[in-house]
Order: structure tokens, then C-alpha cells, then sequence
């Protein structure tokens, strides 16, 4: 498992990826890619609306959203990085971090059926974006595949009675 760990080097958050690894001493965790500096902002407001044509439309917008929140004009996001000046940042949001690593993931995610509804919860959360019940149900509804009911049950209830 892969995740995102920060490092306060020089009273600075850093950020790398790092993954677990067993060795005959247990789990060690290893370092696997810099990520860049880690920068902390206040968020101003709370302010998503579920809009865009696709899911991948709809997740650009609730990411500039929650950069508007922050008030984070001193950063740029152009659709996969976000910078600061030439440099890549990374932003701690929420319980998340936004960056190209957890952009790329939330991105690359294909929702092709509701019950992969806890991996794109965890990838939000994972990227700095906080949706409320409603507005992740909202989000589900148009990102989702709506199902038919024959393919949902293709068991007729009178076939469990003998």
C-alpha cells in the first residue's frame, strides 16, 4: 500500500510517497518518490457544487473549488500539477493532500459501478476534497452507471421457494 507521509525537516513539511515493506524484522517503510514541499492554508469557506458534463469535468471542478475554500491564489493548478511559481506544491487540505501524485489516482479512477463507491470516497478524501453525505450521494448519482433493475436482480423471487 502507497500512501503520502511528511517529514518536518528545518521546521518545513515535506511530503514523499511511501510504501510498507516485511522484512525478517517486520514492516519497514520505505521512501519511494519526493514529492515536494507541503503547505498549509487556511480554509476560508466550504462552497462545492457537483457540476461537469463527466466524471473526469466533474472532479477538475470540485478541485478548483476546494482551492477557491483555501483562498489559495498564490498557487496554479493546470489539470494534473499544482504549482507554486516553477515549483510543484503540495497542499495539506483537510485530511488529505493535494498534489500530482493523488490527482492522478482520483483521475485515473474508472467508475464503472456503484459498489466502487468506497474507493472513490477514499481517493476524495486521500486528494484534500471534503463533500458532505449529500453531496457525495449527488456525486455517485452522476459519476455512476445507473443500473437496470433486470441486471440488478436477474433472480426472480419465486425461484427461491421450492
Amino acid at each position: 500500500m502507497v500512501f503520502i507521509r511528511t517529514k518536518k525537516i528545518y521546521n518545513q513539511d515535506y511530503a514523499y510517497l511511501v510504501e510498507n515493506e516485511w522484512t525478517d524484522k517486520g514492516s519497514r517503510q520505505k521512501s519511494s518518490k519526493y514529492l515536494g514541499k507541503v503547505f498549509n492554508i487556511e480554509k476560508k469557506s466550504n462552497f462545492h457544487r457537483i457540476e461537469g458534463l463527466n466524471y473526469k469535468e466533474i472532479i477538475l471542478n470540485l478541485i478548483n473549488q476546494e482551492l477557491k475554500n483555501h483562498s489559495s491564489e498564490s498557487f496554479s493548478f493546470d489539470g494534473e500539477k499544482l504549482t507554486r511559481g516553477s515549483r510543484i506544491a503540495i497542499l495539506a487540505l483537510n485530511e488529505g493532500f493535494l498534489c500530482d501524485h493523488t490527482v492522478k489516482k482520483l483521475l485515473d479512477f474508472k467508475p464503472v459501478h456503484i459498489l466502487k463507491g468506497e474507493e472513490l470516497a477514499n481517493l476524495l478524501v486521500e486528494t484534500g476534497i471534503k463533500l458532505t453525505p449529500d453531496q457525495f450521494v449527488e456525486l455517485c448519482e452522476k459519476v455512476f452507471p445507473k443500473e437496470n433493475k433486470e441486471e440488478q436482480d436477474p433472480v426472480k423471487p419465486e425461484e427461491f421457494y421450492y
